[in-house]
């Protein structure tokens, strides 16, 4: 799809992949959106790419999500579920989650099978609030553009308190939030 944002806040989303060794968005996002979660715009190595499903989506037609392997996170009793043998079948691989999606377990165990020490959640609205609410995160990075979309999902709910930094990228808005209490130890 077309950014909502300018090339300077493209800029600032790869080099924050850069810095992280995974990135992570729900199958809804990985459908409708069709991101390649690169780091193109920047210098660096493009993060292992995860998707969060409760594991019955089957993969679409050949070619419509970016090349390369994906690592599909779904709740365990879903790792052999048609659809997910089916992603598998195209290379891609299944791992079973046994946690509530986002609790410190969770991480934990999403950090025991993957061996990624730093995960990027870019989303979508759902994932990104869901994290959020979860309260395992470390920082919050939201980007607004001038301009107001008419359709879609309504953005997540900003944390309550004062974001710690607020810059311009461009004509785009760049509000950064530390988590003062992360709920264990966020990915």
């Amino acid at each position: 799809g077309h950014p909502l944002t300018g090339r300077e806040s493209g800029i600032h989303t790869h080099g924050l992949r850069a810095c992280h060794d995974g990135i992570l968005v729900g199958m809804r996002t990985l459908l409708i959106d069709l991101p390649s979660l690169t780091t193109r715009h920047v210098v660096g190595s493009n993060p292992r790419r995860f998707v969060v499903t409760q594991g019955h989506t089957a993969p679409p037609s050949q070619g419509q999500i970016a090349e390369g392997p994906w690592t599909l996170l779904c709740p365990f009793s879903a790792t052999d579920s048609p659809a997910m043998k089916a992603w598998q079948s195209r290379g891609h691989e299944v791992i079973g989650m046994e946690e509530n999606p986002f609790s410190h377990g969770w991480w934990s165990s999403f950090k025991a099978q993957t061996q990624v020490r730093a995960c990027m959640v870019e989303g979508g609205a759902r994932v990104a609030q869901a994290v959020l609410d979860a309260g395992c995160w470390n920082e919050c990075h939201v980007l607004t553009a001038p301009h107001a979309i008419k359709q879609g999902l309504e953005a997540p709910a900003k944390p309550a308190w004062r974001p710690a930094r607020e810059t311009t990228l461009g004509e785009d808005t760049l509000q950064t939030w530390v988590n003062p209490q992360p709920n264990g130890q966020p990915c």
